[in-house]
C-alpha cells in the first residue's frame, strides 16, 4: 500500500505557509510562536539543564564505514548550557564517559568539562577553577546560537541580520548574519511557526568544512518562553547524528 506524505494544512485545507512575505516577518512570526519578541527580548540568562550522547570520532569510529554500521558513544552527565544573554556568554559543563572498552583512564574519569564564551575569548577551567585560554571562539558562538531562542533574539535585537528569505519544501528558510560576520540558517515549521533546524557550517579537524544541523524538537513553555527538550546536531558527512541533547528543563532568569 502506498503511503503518502502528509502536508502542513491551514483552517481551509490550503497548505499552510509561514505569515509574511519578508525574512523579517517569517523572524517576527517565529518569536511569537515562541512566546513573542518581548519576552525574548527581556531574557537576562537562560540555564539548560540535561544530558546528551555524542557520536565518537563524529561517526568516524563505527565499526565499518557502511551507513547504518552502530555507532559508538560517548554519554555526557551533569550537562549544563548557561547563556548569559545581557553579556554576549555561554558557559557549558559536562562530565563524559566512553560507552566503549578504552585504554585511557580518562575516557572514563567523568572530569568536568567547564568550557566558557566571553564574548570574543573563549577559555577554560579546569576542577581547580584556574583560567586558561582554550577553545575555538567561533565554533563556540556557533553553538551558543543553535539555540532558537538565542538565534531569534539576535535577530530581534538587531546583532544579526536578517535575509534572503525562502522555501525548502514546507519550511520557511531565513538567513542570519552575527555582527561578527558569522552566518547561519534558520528553517520555520508551519503552522506552528516554529524553528525546526538552524545550520551552519565549519571546519572540522578530519573531514574539512562540514555542515552542522540542529533540529529541535518538542517545545515547551518555560515562564512565558517556549524551548525545546530535544536537540539533535547532524552533519552532512554520511548523515551522522553528531550530538543528541536530552533536556530536563530550564531556568530562567
Amino acid at each position: 500500500m502506498a503511503v503518502l506524505a502528509m502536508k502542513a494544512q491551514g483552517p481551509s485545507g490550503a497548505v499552510a505557509r509561514v505569515p509574511g512575505t519578508t525574512a523579517k516577518e517569517a523572524i517576527d512570526a517565529a518569536a511569537a510562536a515562541l512566546g513573542g519578541s518581548d519576552p525574548i527580548l527581556k531574557l537576562g540568562n537562560v540555564t539548560l539543564i540535561g544530558y546528551a550522547q555524542y557520536a565518537y570520532q563524529n561517526g568516524g569510529g563505527n565499526i565499518t564505514a557502511l551507513p547504518g554500521a552502530p555507532q559508538k558513544f560517548i554519554a555526557a552527565n551533569d550537562y549544563r548550557r548557561v547563556y548569559d544573554l545581557e553579556r554576549g556568554r555561554m558557559r557549558h559543563l559536562e562530565r563524559r564517559n566512553d560507552l566503549f572498552p578504552f585504554a585511557n583512564y580518562g575516557g572514563h574519569d567523568f572530569a568536568l568539562q567547564n568550557q566558557v564564551l566571553d564574548g570574543g575569548v573563549a577559555y577554560n577551567v579546569n576542577e581547580k577553577g584556574q583560567a586558561t585560554r582554550g577553545g575555538d571562539v567561533r565554533d563556540r558562538r556557533m553553538w551558543m546560537h543553535t539555540n532558537p531562542v538565542v538565534a531569534l533574539r539576535a535577530a530581534l535585537n538587531g546583532s544579526a541580520t536578517v535575509s534572503n528569505r525562502r522555501q525548502e519544501g514546507d519550511l520557511t528558510l531565513v538567513d542570519l548574519k552575527l555582527k561578527e560576520g558569522d552566518a547561519l540558517t534558520i528553517a520555520i515549521r508551519p503552522p506552528s511557526n516554529t524553528p525546526a533546524w538552524i545550520r551552519w557550517s565549519g571546519p572540522n579537524t578530519n573531514l574539512g568544512e562540514v555542515a552542522y544541523t540542529t533540529h529541535f524538537y518538542g517545545y515547551v513553555p518555560f515562564q512565558g518562553v517556549s524551548l525545546p527538550m530535544g536537540y539533535t546536531t547532524k552533519l552532512d558527512w554520511r548523515d551522522v547524528d553528531m550530538v543528541k541533547l536530552y533536556v530536563d528543563g530550564y531556568l530562567i532568569d
